[in-house]
């Protein structure tokens, strides 16, 4: 496998793929220093998906299905956003399905 179909880290708190988090951002006051809440909301559940994803695989399904694919799977934001890049479309698939696993 090449090091570019490795899987990456895709996090809201990097903004792009393949970017590690430093040890910095875990502290006792929680994520990036965001103090954490003591508790939700009445009725509001929180949940954490992950998902991983190979980049290979992403760009397989790319190169066969093309805008098909990504009307089908991405919103138009999303699609200008990854700039078809198989890393950043992989990224964006991974957090689709974590956000749905949740």
């Amino acid at each position: 496998m090449e090091e570019k179909d490795l899987p990456l880290l895709f996090t809201p708190l990097v903004r792009q793929a393949g970017v590690a988090l430093p040890d910095w951002l875990f502290g006792p006051a929680g994520v990036a220093g965001l103090p954490a809440p003591l508790s939700p909301p009445q009725g509001v559940n929180i949940a954490v998906g992950i998902d991983i994803i190979e980049v290979a695989r992403v760009r397989k399904v790319y190169e066969r299905h093309g805008e098909r694919f990504l009307k089908r799977v991405f919103t138009e934001r999303e699609v200008m956003q990854c700039r078809g890049k198989a890393t950043r479309l992989a990224g964006r698939f991974a957090v689709k399905e974590a956000i749905s696993k949740a």
